[in-house]
């Protein structure tokens, strides 16, 4: 993998990107080894590169999900 992506593609934001990047990156070892571990309300809204889309991206690639319910921790 490069150390540092092109300028952004027209409709894609940097967190979108930085999502895909990292699981791009993870993905190498294997889906079987794919692990998300995220602190969030379950709530939508963020779109590409929010929660909720790495949430469904990872779970597209059988990777493992752990959510950190922020409304049930405190």
């Amino acid at each position: 993998m490069p150390d540092e992506l092109a300028p952004l593609p027209r409709g894609v934001t940097p967190y979108d990107r930085n999502n895909l990047w990292q699981l791009d990156a993870a993905l190498a070892w294997g889906p079987d080894k794919l692990r998300f571990v995220c602190l969030w309300n379950r709530k939508g809204g963020d779109g590409f590169g929010g929660t909720e889309h790495m949430y469904e991206t990872v779970q597209k690639y059988s990777g493992r999900v752990y959510v950190l319910d922020t409304t049930k921790l405190w």
